[in-house]
């Protein structure tokens, strides 16, 4: 008995040596990370801090001024989400330049302290640059940039009575000129917004309606417009800028502004219920490869490179639709319907096109190509209004892409050796040549397994998953 109780007392001590080891552990486990770790991450972080130059993130920066000793100074201030250009004039500034120097002047560090403070040695008499920032609250911080250290690749920088060393980059960075913070773009538009667009040359004037999901060309005469037309009038002038402005105005006549040798404009709803905003950019008098622009109203004129509007001032025709169905092969994933009143439906599966009815088969790309280049790609030869397909329906075709969602859908019929297709949501018919309906009808009963010309590789299609 006197040994069973021994026992239990020693295994319970020595329990209690191993609780007690543990704990011990725990506490000065807990003493490196708060006091080690922790403390050195905190400690590093308010080094970090003091560094700054700038105490003003760059998310409440809401004004700069770039001060030079033998230029005029630079004014830009935030409104809202905008950059404004104040001195040494009003305009539009480079939204994406100034969020460029918001984020470096938070960045700027001081790299070493300097004891001495003889102004005209470091340069700081006469500063090369005073950047001032400014919150939306008032407060202002400042820093003067001097010369380029003899040794490194540093400058001399002030603050107050401070003297300190921080990279040249910033200097770099910061001694900007006019041209530099100018927004250049002549349209300030979001492509999700336009409802219409319309441009006019000497010999045309086309004006593009957005309805809905469809497009249509309502001048010179209503018919479908091309949705890749829209797109790619869109893309230009998002991004359309002249390479510099000319310092001050210009005869309008002269420069071939009124009336404009082109323009170019587009609407999108105004900030009033029920109004409508309109930008217009004039294409005036050519200089070699360059051709004189300005959105007008603004006063700003310049030049921009005529390459860069070639394509849609010359060839506005583009803008026309002229494929019953604008789709990307890429984009497709599913293609089904009846022809002759049999019904048929090809799938890709991890980038490989199958059949699945009416003969489960594995289809080659190209010849998925030769069946949707046809109807996606080749011009027809005419394009007219119509209820309904003007021949018998001999064929139904229907387009998804991947997540299933509708792409359009088709009906055709043959018209002697002519094959037409008509578009039930917008109720138009399109012809196609001979030959380009023979290459569709050739492709097209390939992939569909309505004939067969070579033996096909009988593989099913996998699983979605």
């Amino acid at each position: 008995m006197k040994l069973c109780k021994f026992s239990f007392r020693f295994r319970l001590f020595r329990l209690s040596r191993i609780t007690i080891a543990f704990l011990v552990f725990a506490i000065l486990g807990g003493y490196v990370y708060l006091y080690e770790v922790r403390y050195t991450r905190i400690k590093e972080q308010k080094e970090e801090e003091v560094k700054k130059v700038f105490t003003i993130r760059k998310t409440e920066i809401a004004e700069m001024r770039f001060a030079f000793p033998d230029r005029e100074t630079i004014v830009v201030k935030k409104a809202e989400d905008d950059w404004k250009l104040l001195e040494p004039l009003s305009a539009d500034a480079d939204d994406q330049e100034l969020e460029y120097l918001s984020s470096r002047a938070e960045e700027m560090k001081i790299q070493q302290r300097v004891s001495e403070k003889n102004w005209a040695e470091f340069g700081l008499d006469i500063p090369s640059l005073v950047l001032t920032l400014k919150d939306a609250k008032g407060k202002t911080e400042q820093i003067s940039l001097g010369k380029k250290t003899p040794v490194g690749w540093y400058v001399y920088a002030r603050r107050g009575e401070e003297v300190f060393l921080v990279d040249e980059a910033f200097f770099t960075n910061f001694s900007v000129d006019l041209e530099k913070l100018r927004n250049r773009r002549l349209f300030r538009f979001e492509p999700e917004k336009v409802s219409r667009i319309s441009i006019r040359t000497p010999e045309h004037s086309f004006t593009i309606q957005k309805e809905g999901n469809l497009f249509w060309l309502t001048e010179p005469e209503r018919k479908p417009a091309s949705s890749r037309g829209w797109d790619n009038f869109l893309r230009t002038m998002e991004f359309l800028e002249v390479s510099s402005f000319f310092p001050g105005s210009l005869n309008l006549q002269e420069y071939s502004f009124e009336p404009p040798l082109f323009a170019l404009a587009i609407a999108f709803p105004g900030k009033e219920k029920d109004q409508e905003e309109i930008q217009e950019v004039r294409l005036g008098k050519k200089e070699g490869e360059e051709i004189w622009a300005t959105r007008w109203g603004s006063g700003e004129f310049g030049k921009l490179s005529y390459s860069s509007i070639r394509s849609i001032v010359e060839h506005p025709e583009q803008l026309v639709k002229r494929v019953p169905i604008e789709v990307d092969s890429f984009e497709v994933a599913r293609i089904e319907g009846k022809f002759e009143k049999k019904s048929f439906r090809l799938e890709k599966r991890q980038e490989k096109w199958y059949r699945i009815r009416p003969k489960p088969a594995m289809v080659d790309w190209t010849d998925i190509n030769e069946f949707l280049d046809p109807i996606t790609q080749y011009p027809a030869e005419a394009v007219s209004p119509a209820e309904n397909l003007s021949v018998q329906s001999a064929l139904e075709l229907t387009f998804l892409d991947e997540k299933k969602k509708l792409l359009g859908k088709l009906v055709g019929g043959a018209k002697g050796d002519r094959w037409l297709f008509f578009s039930p949501e917008e109720k138009w018919e399109y012809e196609y040549s001979e030959a380009d309906s023979q290459k569709f009808l050739s492709a097209f009963k390939k992939v569909s397994g309505m004939m067969t010309e070579k033996k096909e590789k009988q593989e099913s299609a996998p699983s979605d998953s």
